[in-house]
């Protein structure tokens, strides 16, 4: 599966993911306010070497989460936040993605009323 192929084909995976409005590839500056909960697959790095079984690595940022709002509260974000990373990492290490989460930070904010989360994975292409 080629590079583009994949990180599409994981956008549309976390699609499914429950209480995910909408999953694209790419973080836009400024998300409309129907697209939250939202969920963001961005390309970082591709590794040059390829492991003993000819794969490359590559290591992708998926931004999650909520925005405060009229209808919810700092408090309602952080608990849909924290709801979206375990069924997001869920689906990246056991499904067939087979991906490594390699951190996630907790306070990623674009925008001052987003509150998203960033999990850094490393698959094997």
């Amino acid at each position: 599966m080629n590079i583009e192929s994949l990180l599409q084909a994981i956008s549309t995976d976390l699609a499914q993911v429950d209480g995910v409005n909408t999953s694209k590839l790419g973080l836009e500056e400024a998300p409309n306010e129907s697209d939250y909960p939202l969920v963001r697959i961005v390309p970082v790095r591709l590794s040059q070497e390829t492991n003993s079984s000819g794969s490359r690595e590559l290591e992708v940022h998926i931004y999650y989460g909520d925005t405060i709002n009229n209808q919810t509260t700092l408090q309602q974000v952080y608990i849909t936040n924290c709801q979206l990373e375990r069924h997001i990492d869920e689906r990246m290490r056991n499904g067939q993605w087979l991906a490594m989460n390699k951190q996630t930070e907790m306070q990623y904010e674009a925008q001052p009323e987003q509150k998203l989360f960033r999990s850094t994975y490393s698959l094997h292409i």
